[in-house]
């Protein structure tokens, strides 16, 4: 299976900047948008996960690339859902008219592949897991229990993740963890 954060294809300044008081490690993100670059990601991400993963696949992304994401998702497998996360807690887009309070994932096969879910059959797409206090180690990263619910649904051995982090999900499911950082 995979479960995988690709870069959104935003173009944002930012980032966490630590003191000396702090232990972190500091991050910036100063990237230029590049035209249709998000597009070429998430054709990509899907091709190599269709190649190498047999099963479930989690993808999380910005609504801003639904169509993009969906596009290649439904050339190369099967949609099951669309899983929002409620993050409970931050909110981003100072100005924007609503303040979006989620995050979506998309839940999708290969073609010719089983999804092993192994799961309660109560599960639902809207999952409330809060938000983690602050971002010390990337300036989007995601509660550890997300990926501990969406791995722990499936029988599964081995975890593919594209944009790996540090592989926390690791420790926590037992299972064995394939990461690629960029």
């Amino acid at each position: 299976m995979a479960f995988t954060d690709p870069p959104y294809g935003v173009a944002y300044t930012g980032g966490i900047q630590f003191t000396g008081k702090d232990t972190g490690i500091a991050i910036f993100n100063n990237r230029e948008m590049i035209e249709n670059d998000d597009v070429d990601l998430y054709q990509d991400v899907i091709e190599i996960l269709a190649q190498k993963i047999d099963g479930a696949c989690y993808i999380w992304f910005s609504d801003s690339n639904l169509l993009s994401l969906y596009s290649a998702a439904k050339k190369f497998g099967d949609i099951h859902a669309l899983i929002l996360w409620v993050k409970n807690g931050g909110y981003s887009a100072m100005n924007a008219n609503y303040k979006q309070k989620h995050e979506p994932c998309l839940y999708w096969k290969p073609k010719n592949t089983t999804l092993k879910f192994i799961g309660a059959t109560t599960e639902t797409t809207i999952w409330e897991i809060n938000k983690d206090g602050k971002n010390k180690l990337h300036p989007t990263q995601k509660p550890v229990e997300l990926a501990y619910k969406a791995i722990t649904n499936h029988d599964v051995q081995t975890v593919l993740d594209l944009f790996g982090g540090s592989g926390s999900w690791e420790k926590l499911t037992g299972l064995t963890a394939e990461l690629v950082e960029g």
